[in-house]
């Protein structure tokens, strides 16, 4: 009977005194507090908080309208807001509002959020900035602030990024570049207004980066709407998309540089296309350029198949 006591005891010790463990769903709310699992009935307060309560491939979801500081996020997770204002503001690790930093097979999702970088200005900033994970995915949301970088896309290793539905305002709408493997991006329904770059596909690694932009508006721009720019190799389709009110359309520089357009308007630019002679600029002879100052070309036409 002793011995049967002290092991139902030591049960009832271990079930009562075991730290919540983690759980695949998990909430955060500006009345919530830091403790216990992010039960619904019971949400935390930060993301970073909920972060280490969520099992890797979990969900977050923001039930409430309102601000939540900066997270570093190391795993795959998604984290969503619906029918609420949520808004991540401030500067976090890596000079980022988001930083992803996660493993080579890791998805990191972002849905209904708004990330903003507020001032001063500090070059280098960005509101999401991905050094490292499978892909990300940013669909419903906003980035607005005074980043350098809405988005700074560099993974270490090959990535895809995914946006959806976004709109993004800042220096640079978003910086894709190559690591030591490929990086992929599609923006499809894409808003990327007023700063000097809308999309630039950099590539200084030895990762060849492949884009797609369509169903977009790149607009106002004192810079470039797009810009491919480096060594390795770079094909970008731009399809179904406007691209409208700046200084230039698009520039493509480099020898491995190849971009092909169709279903396009450029307006209001002194120049739609700028391009090196060693770049390739390739039209299916379906876009339309109004409004130009000088009038050039957006480039030779190749047939639709």
């Amino acid at each position: 009977m002793r011995r049967l006591a002290l092991a139902l005891g030591i049960a009832v010790f271990v079930a009562g005194g075991r730290p919540a463990s983690a759980a695949a769903d998990t909430w955060v709310s500006v009345n919530g507090a830091d403790a216990g699992d992010c039960a619904i009935a019971a949400p935390c307060r930060t993301l970073r908080y909920a972060l280490a309560q969520t099992t890797a491939g979990g969900t977050i979801t923001i039930l409430t309208s309102g601000r939540y500081t900066p997270v570093r996020i190391t795993k795959s997770v998604h984290i969503m807001a619906e029918g609420v204002e949520a808004v991540i503001a401030g500067t976090g690790p890596c000079e980022a509002t988001v930083c992803v930093a996660a493993g080579p097979n890791d998805v990191v999702s972002l849905r209904g959020v708004t990330i903003l970088v507020p001032g001063p200005y500090v070059p280098g900033t960005a509101g999401i900035s991905f050094l490292n994970g499978a892909a990300l995915h940013v669909e419903k949301s906003a980035i607005a602030g005074v980043a350098t970088f809405g988005i700074a896309f560099s993974p270490n290793v090959t990535g895809d990024l995914h946006v959806f539905d976004t709109k993004i305002t800042a220096v640079a709408g978003a910086e894709i570049v190559a690591g030591s493997g490929p990086a992929r991006a599609l923006f499809d329904r894409a808003e990327i207004h007023d700063g000097q770059i809308g999309i630039s596909f950099q590539a200084p690694g030895v990762g060849p980066i492949q884009g797609v932009i369509r169903n977009s508006l790149i607009t106002g721009h004192s810079g470039y709407g797009a810009w491919l720019v480096g060594a390795v190799p770079k094909n970008v389709m731009l399809d179904r998309s406007v691209v409208a009110n700046g200084n230039t359309g698009i520039e493509v520089d480099g020898s491995q540089s190849t971009l092909r357009i169709g279903d396009t308007v450029f307006g209001g630019f002194h120049t739609s296309i700028v391009s090196s002679s060693s770049s390739n600029v390739l039209s299916y002879g379906t876009n339309k350029a109004v409004d130009l100052v000088d009038g050039i070309a957006i480039g030779n036409t190749i047939p639709l198949k």
